[in-house]
């Protein structure tokens, strides 16, 4: 595995995690948000700020994607389970993509539960797919992304010691978070690669060069 050279040892720590990203498990998230009508983005916090950005950046595109935030006044209903079906006939596919490091925080879990409930109802997990960018497959998110859509493990939200003042900004970066940083990256590559309309590698090869280029 190729290795970054950075004084700034969370950009090492970045680039390694996207480094083993898993080429199946890209391929499947990238076929789902490709193939959407319209996707709903979820998460909390710096992990929704990560990939509404990316998001943005889709919908901006020529032909670009339908974004549908649950916040947005248009938003047809209470709930994601509650939307679907309206979302489903007017755009087609619906992706809800989740953005959750833990895999467990509350906003993004309760799209999931509503979305596979209607899901299971329906029994139609091809018109709309639960996709998830998570450090734990094994949590709530995960196993729901899993089971009803694709879940790509990036590696990121493990616990850190405290490091020595000196050396904070250097191991952590300003946002104390790596997931944060690698789910922006890799969401621009996939943004990059669907404006190329170009192979799931694609994404991945964006996301690694972009981190070069931070250096």
């Amino acid at each position: 595995m190729e290795k970054l050279a950075s004084s700034l040892g969370y950009l090492n720590k970045i680039y390694e995690n996207l480094s083993l990203v898993d080429g199946e498990q890209l391929e499947s998230l990238y076929h789902d948000i490709k193939s959407a009508g319209v996707i709903i983005p979820s998460g909390e916090g710096r992990s929704k700020g990560a990939l509404s950005i990316a998001c943005s950046e889709m919908a901006k595109m020529k032909h670009g994607k339908i974004i549908m935030d649950r916040g947005d006044i248009g938003f047809p209903g209470r709930e994601v389970g509650e939307a679907a079906p309206i979302l489903k006939q007017r755009f087609g596919q619906v992706c809800l993509l989740i953005n959750s490091g833990s895999g467990r925080s509350l906003s993004p879990l309760l799209d999931a539960q509503n979305l596979a409930v209607y899901i299971a109802k329906t029994g139609n997990n091809r018109d709309f797919r639960i996709d998830a960018v998570t450090s734990d497959l094994e949590s709530p998110i995960g196993k729901l992304a899993t089971r009803y859509g694709n879940a790509l493990l990036l590696k990121g939200r493990e616990a850190i010691e405290e490091p020595d003042e000196a050396r904070e900004f250097r191991d952590v970066g300003v946002m104390e978070d790596t997931f944060v940083l690698a789910s922006g990256i890799l969401f621009h590559g996939i943004s990059e690669a669907l404006y190329d309309d170009a192979l799931p590698r694609k994404a991945y090869e964006y996301a690694l060069e972009t981190c070069r280029e931070a250096i």
